[in-house]
């Protein structure tokens, strides 16, 4: 699945990482859940089998999104790649009559793709976007309208349309800056959501998202950012037991490889001061995933084999059961009120602002309370 979202003008792209196949694996870890997947999985034509990244900076100022077949994404990534990588300044008119000329001698089946090329009026940088393959389109209120295609189209609309339940959203000036931070309080809702129940990977796409931007007249993508997931549950009498994170995602890019370092937490001692919440672990399980580009990209470094970090951009999704379903309010922490901090294969601590508690069991207390009266 590949979207592009528009928020205040702004537009970002997102690429998830599920790669599927018709041939059913013995065994498929998702970062999301730390367990053999396939036997959860119902008979189907297809089944995970990889993680791949589906968005390339073909040079500093364009940007292709691509999904569908790999056997058919690959000759073409290739052979535009190398066109650009020998046309570093190529204009987004240029880029496009060559890929129309490619299109026409060799046919992508069900390939889709998105190409973004940032040309220069006047020094003023402009989107030039070229599109192919079947797209589906919705609006969203927390990320705008959106674009998306690939197996997981449909179901990324919806779930972003559904109203957000932010419980502390991070305060953004620059409007690119806001337009990350929606998608990203978007992001953690479903890595949450796939947690808990695995429709995405059933329909073939999640497992993880990149996120790309527009500054400065070049593309990025979003890196050095940590999704944590708390669950906790509400019983018939408005109890809930203290949330606690049970799974740390922690992205960060190694040259072209992007290493999501996944730690399960399933016992830990909470220590609450006047004005915290501390959350330490000594016992978790730690394990990084590798997701590659489909080609080299030309700078394949292997990640470090310490994958200690301390991390305070920070994204938050909660599982909240009550009613044989789940809450999954949100919040974002960028500098501020929560830190991760891990030592390779030695420790995790988890810190946060004690409001930040306090909001969520006040919010899912409410909600929990609103039910009950409308039954």
């Amino acid at each position: 699945m590949i979207a592009t979202t528009i928020k205040n003008g702004v537009p970002l792209i997102l690429g998830d990482m599920l790669i599927s196949s018709s041939q059913l694996p013995a065994h498929f870890l998702l970062p999301t859940l730390f367990d053999n997947v396939i036997p959860y999985l119902p008979p189907s034509t297809d089944y995970p089998v990889d993680l791949r990244q589906k968005i390339y900076f073909l040079a500093p100022h364009v940007c292709a999104a691509f999904a569908g077949t790999v056997a058919h994404i690959k000759p073409f990534l290739e052979d535009v790649a190398m066109y650009c990588r020998y046309c570093p300044d190529i204009k987004g008119a240029d880029l496009q009559a060559y890929v129309q000329q490619y299109v026409a001698a060799t046919p992508l089946g069900d390939v889709v793709m998105q190409i973004l090329v940032l040309d220069k009026m006047e020094g003023i940088p402009l989107m030039h976007i070229m599109k192919a393959g079947h797209w589906e389109t919705g609006t969203s209120p927390l990320v705008g309208d959106i674009t998306a295609a690939g197996s997981g189209a449909v179901d990324f609309i919806a779930m972003a349309e559904l109203e957000a339940n932010v419980l502390h959203a991070v305060e953004a000036s620059q409007l690119h800056e806001q337009a990350i931070l929606a998608n990203v309080t978007l992001i953690v809702r479903i890595l949450a959501q796939e947690r808990a129940v695995l429709t995405t990977v059933q329909r073939y796409w999640g497992a993880g998202f990149e996120v790309a931007y527009a500054e400065g007249g070049d593309f990025h993508k979003l890196d050095d950012i940590t999704f944590i997931i708390f669950q906790g549950q509400i019983d018939e009498t408005g109890h809930i037991e203290t949330p606690a994170p049970v799974l740390i995602l922690y992205y960060k890019y190694h040259g072209d490889n992007l290493v999501i370092t996944a730690l399960m937490s399933p016992h830990g001692a909470i220590h609450v001061t006047e004005t915290h919440y501390i959350f330490r672990y000594i016992e978790f399980y730690a394990y990084p995933f590798i997701v590659k580009p489909i080609i080299p990209m030309g700078d394949d470094r292997q990640p470090p084999t310490d994958t200690s970090f301390v991390s305070t951009r920070l994204a938050a999704g909660y599982l909240i059961g009550a009613n044989g379903g789940y809450y999954i309010p949100a919040s974002l922490h960028f500098e501020q009120d929560m830190k991760v901090e891990y030592r390779h294969q030695k420790s995790l601590i988890i810190t946060m602002d004690k409001h930040i508690m306090e909001t969520l069991i006040g919010q899912v207390k409410s909600e929990f309370s609103h039910e009950k009266k409308s039954l």
